[in-house]
């Protein structure tokens, strides 16, 4: 029996209403089920470019640029895309070059005053009359000084590479070779000379803190004096099993006493050599070591006095042999714990020492160098 359509009473025209809203119902559905289709279609492609995009990132290499990165992803980017991409590339770079600019005119009004209080503590030093005392101040501000360049030089380095990276300057340059030393890597070698700023972001050297390479150049001309005053020790002292200064109050007297006479006649050359390489280059070294790893003035007193003595200051008589060479063992020891104590890395000076140390464990080296064991 015919059915009748919405309130219409069965019957021809009632049955092709029917029909006809059977068949707009599964039109709808045909049109759904393509759009699904269609949908999926697109994530598919979405996809298959986003992996293509991703493949071409891959052949890049870590040290691709904004522009390498952008031409490689067109391709496979939308319009809007790509020119929302170069809009962020355009304000980062405008925004990085202002920051490098600024940073540039801080370096060198930095630079300006260092030189100006180079000018007026040369002046100032060189009215000081005492000659001792005029030594101290020199040595003191040459440290400040020297300091203040480290500084500037590692800011402006700093700078350099950091274009460099984003492909802003070439860094196609050889560095000078103050410029290296400021770059070291896992053992705490530097880049061999001639070395490019590219070359050596390339081959991992890091940019190193100026506490780093204080303590490297420090550790470096401890060794190198230490060793200097090891041989004026064993010529005025002798060698061990040969004393030449034997205990004894009259003994450590008549010394003394022939010390003063060569002193004054200047007829003993290591004697005028020891003294002035003590005071000169030994003392502002071990307060230079003691500054920088902040050490307590007890802690540089302390090494201070472990030079040997050849009683040169009124009231002070010479040590023994045996005193000056246990002395000499001492101060070593007290450089060794005051580098270890600065870099927070252990400094060996033995084979022994080395063999004790685990694969893999980084220390310093005899010569101040940072190394790590295979």
């Amino acid at each position: 029996m015919a059915q009748s359509y919405a309130g219409i009473p069965p019957g021809p025209l009632s049955a092709y209403l029917g029909v006809r809203q059977a068949n707009e119902q599964a039109g709808m559905q045909d049109v759904q089920a393509a759009t699904q289709i269609q949908g999926l279609l697109a994530r598919m492609q979405q996809q298959q470019e986003l992996q293509k995009g991703r493949a071409a990132l891959a052949q890049l290499g870590p040290e691709a640029g904004e522009e390498d990165i952008l031409r490689a992803t067109i391709p496979f980017s939308s319009p809007e895309a790509v020119m929302k991409a170069k809009q962020t590339s355009l304000d980062r770079r405008a925004q990085i070059a202002a920051t490098t600019e600024m940073g540039k005119a801080r370096l060198q009004q930095q630079a300006s005053q260092l030189e100006m209080q180079n000018q007026f503590n040369q002046s100032r030093i060189g009215a000081i009359k005492d000659e001792n005392a005029r030594k101290v101040e020199a040595d003191k501000w040459e440290r400040i000084y020297q300091q203040g360049q480290l500084d500037i030089q590692r800011g402006n380095l700093e700078i350099r590479q950091q274009l460099a990276q984003l492909k802003m300057i070439p860094g196609n340059e050889r560095l000078k070779a103050p410029e290296l030393l400021h770059y070291i890597d896992k053992e705490g070698n530097h880049p061999p000379a001639g070395s490019t700023l590219n070359q050596v972001i390339e081959k991992g050297f890091k940019l190193a803190s100026t506490q780093e390479i204080n303590m490297l150049l420090a550790g470096r001309g401890a060794e190198s004096t230490v060793n200097q005053l090891d041989k004026y020790v064993e010529s005025i002292w002798g060698k061990e099993g040969e004393d030449k200064l034997e205990p004894g109050v009259r003994k450590r007297l008549m010394t003394g006493a022939e010390f003063a006479i060569d002193r004054a006649k200047q007829s003993n050359p290591d004697l005028n050599a020891y003294e002035s390489f003590a005071k000169g280059t030994l003392a502002p070294l071990i307060r230079a070591i003691g500054e920088k790893g902040a050490l307590s003035d007890k802690d540089i007193e302390r090494a201070l006095n472990l030079v040997p003595k050849t009683g040169d200051k009124l009231g002070e008589l010479p040590d023994t042999s045996v005193v000056a060479r246990h002395k000499m063992q001492q101060l070593r020891q007290w450089f060794t714990n005051a580098l270890g104590k600065n870099s927070g890395i252990q400094k060996i000076n033995s084979d022994a020492e080395y063999n004790a140390l685990p694969s893999g464990t980084e220390f310093i080296a005899p010569d101040g160098t940072r190394r790590k064991k295979p």
